[in-house]
């Protein structure tokens, strides 16, 4: 892929003259002679004829002189063409010829409707103050008149001719939609202010979620020993112990990509002052009407064929220090996470994974008997063992039996006191004309709303392991078998090092008549 497009872009630039006239014999031209060059490129700077001839744009330099319109006189305009030249007083307007098959070829015509008619029958309307002959401007309109004024004939569908304008058939129907809208609009916005300005009825619920939103934040322990928020001012691209590696790198990354960027656009910048503005100007000149547009494309098709060797030359630069760059970064960053990981602290520096366990029952104690085991070995105490078992058949009936669990726990937590006093404050409901609304037709339905979060996932209303004896739910979890592996955690990153080295220095582990690495 990469090296395709590395192919495309020097057969590009190799196909890019290198090389033009050597002599200019028409001498360069500037904005003060009045062409479309100097009208488009910033005021002072010159065109060589020569060079944009060499291109094949134009036969010669000489034809682009500047030369006074004649009435009548058929002028095809190209890249070269003066954007700003004026028809004689006698004949002010211009008029586009369309029947000879010449692209872009524009007439001097009289500022009467008959003129501009006979050049183009689709321009009849004299425009004098913009100098050009036009259609008629009429919104929807599919046929203009052809009587010299902005009349319709025909209209787009949708829309109804009346004395020569076009009127839009929904026009009712779209403001009765705005109205519509605009008065939803206001009532949430009605319905908002009075949410706001309620009296709070759940505060011993409110606290304890906004409780529960403060533990949620990334905190620092102080000398003292309390907890407190980071300040505003940390580099998260250098502070591992705020979120770990993974934020630290993020970080990280989106500096690099602010620098990528920033040196990608000041080298634009640089080459385009230093090589030809016109690269920061093409595409934005302006056309004021179908004879400046076609002035305006023909330029840009020439300036940008002119300047396509500095543009694949950038592009080529461009994409190979991108790929220098981020390969380095991709370096970097995999260093970093290295160094960060020596010298923090996770929950992955004091656990070790065990393999090529035996397959076992749910119903033997295999947590016990491998910590035991794994202490008998190695010397080193271990906190504690998790072996991994396989419930995929039976996932939804486990998930149900935990959720039921903590909701279960969640309802002990709760205290009576503070279930009363929320219900005393709720009694106690001021007249909201909207909350009125509410309890009157959405009471009920925002209850099972509340209730329904509350429930596992899943049809049941509860789950379905709930409600039957903790001996069925000990028998689904004694009928599960162990993957093969578990993880056991030990006190500090030595022992962990230690237990480890002195297994595999063993060989192994043996365990239930398998050798556990």
């Amino acid at each position: 892929m990469q090296a395709s497009l590395l192919l495309v872009v020097w057969l590009v630039v190799a196909s890019a003259p290198t090389d033009v006239a050597a002599v200019n014999s028409a001498g360069p031209l500037h904005h003060s002679d009045g062409v479309a060059m100097g009208a488009l490129r910033p005021r002072g700077h010159s065109v060589d004829f020569t060079e944009l001839a060499a291109w094949g744009h134009i036969p010669n330099a000489t034809e682009f002189r500047r030369m006074p319109l004649k009435c009548g006189e058929s002028v095809p305009v190209h890249s070269m063409t003066d954007k700003w030249a004026k028809c004689p007083s006698e004949c002010p307007l211009f008029a586009e010829h369309v029947s000879n098959g010449i692209h872009c070829d524009f007439r001097c015509v009289e500022a009467t409707m008959e003129a501009c008619k006979s050049i183009n029958p689709k321009q009849t309307i004299p425009d004098l103050e913009k100098g050009f002959c036009r259609g008629c401007i009429v919104e929807g309109c599919k046929k203009c008149a052809g009587d010299g004024t902005d009349s319709c004939q025909e209209c787009s569908s949708g829309y109804n001719l009346v004395d020569g304008q076009c009127h839009n058939r929904l026009f009712y129907a779209w403001l009765t939609a705005f109205v519509l809208v605009g008065c939803i609009i206001g009532l949430a916005v009605a319905w908002f202010v009075d949410l706001v300005r309620r009296p709070i009825v759940n505060s011993a619920a409110l606290s304890h979620a906004l409780r529960q939103r403060s533990r949620g934040k990334l905190h620092m322990t102080t000398e003292d020993g309390r907890r407190s928020l980071w300040p505003l001012g940390t580099n998260l691209a250098q502070a591992a112990d705020v979120a770990g590696p993974g934020t630290t790198l993020a970080f990280s990354f989106q500096i690099a990509i602010i620098i990528w960027a920033l040196i990608l656009g000041l080298s634009w910048l640089i080459l385009c002052v230093t090589y030809d503005m016109e690269l920061l100007h093409i595409g934005l000149h302006r056309a004021m009407d179908t004879r400046q547009n076609c002035i305006v494309v023909a330029f840009g098709f020439a300036t940008q064929m002119r300047l396509m060797y500095a543009k694949c030359c950038y592009l080529a630069a461009a994409y190979g220090f991108s790929f220098v760059y981020f390969i380095a970064l991709g370096v970097r960053h995999k260093r970093m996470y290295h160094h960060i990981d020596l010298q923090l602290l996770s929950y992955k520096d004091f656990a070790a994974s065990c393999v090529n366990l035996p397959d076992m029952q749910g119903s033997v104690h295999a947590e016990e008997e491998l910590q035991e085991a794994i202490a008998r070995v190695t010397g080193r105490r271990v906190v504690g063992v998790s072996v991994c078992w396989d419930f995929h058949a039976i996932e939804d009936d486990v998930m149900g039996a935990l959720e039921a669990d903590l909701a279960a726990r969640e309802d002990q937590h709760s205290s009576s006191d503070d279930v009363e006093s929320a219900d005393a404050q709720a009694d106690e409901k001021p007249p909201w004309i909207f909350q009125k609304i509410e309890d009157k037709f959405f009471g009920s339905a925002t209850m099972d709303i509340l209730d329904s979060a509350r429930r596992p996932q899943g049809g049941d209303p509860t789950p379905r392991l709930s409600k039957s004896p903790r001996g069925e739910v000990r028998d689904m979890l004694e009928g599960l078998r162990s993957t093969g592996q578990a993880f056991a955690v030990f006190e500090t990153e030595k022992a962990r090092d230690e237990a480890v080295a002195g297994i595999q220095a063993a060989g192994g582990l043996l365990f239930r008549g398998a050798r556990v690495r």
